[in-house]
């Protein structure tokens, strides 16, 4: 349902057409979700990727924070995304970001990432190809992450909660 698939042939796409610097490295955060093992089985095997693609999970906060920040862009090529923490985490950072086109996930960018198919390998290389590549680019869609992005903190998040409630309980009154 997150789509690492899509990613991983993506960049085995534009490693094997020699589109990416010997250096590019894809790193995936989180822990390995069901019905995966199949796709870690063929990037341990797979003599382009299993050198390029890094799986960390178990990662504390400040390691999180660290790894947004080397991150050239972030990607979020979900199927089906409850809310899209990692992308209001990516975009909060004012990281550049591309996302699937479904789900929540629309709702939660607003206007600030890219989005795609989160089928369509062929947009998804073009575009990770392009975000590698082009410094403007990604300096616009961190403008985009910064400009059209405001995140919402957990005590706004309580104080909007509790003067809903409020205004609530003042209506039945």
């Amino acid at each position: 349902r997150k789509s690492h698939r899509t990613i991983v042939e993506s960049f085995d796409y534009l490693i094997r057409n020699g589109q990416l610097d010997d250096d590019a490295l894809c790193v995936f955060v989180g822990r390995a979700g069901w019905n995966i093992d199949n796709l870690l089985q063929e990037i341990r095997t797979n003599p382009a990727l299993r050198d390029r693609v890094v799986i960390l999970s178990e990662v504390s906060d400040e390691e999180l924070v660290a790894l947004y920040e080397a991150a050239r862009f972030v990607v979020f090529p979900s199927r089906y995304e409850g809310y899209g923490l990692s992308l209001v985490e990516a975009m909060g950072l004012g990281k550049a970001c591309i996302s699937s086109d479904t789900g929540s996930l629309c709702e939660v960018g607003g206007d600030a990432p890219l989005y795609i198919p989160p089928h369509d390998i062929k947009a998804w290389s073009e575009a990770i190809l392009d975000f590698m590549t082009d410094d403007e680019l990604v300096r616009q869609y961190e403008n985009r992450s910064r400009t059209y992005y405001s995140p919402i903190t957990w005590d706004k998040s309580a104080d909007l909660f509790y003067d809903h409630l409020n205004d609530k309980m003042a209506s039945q009154k």
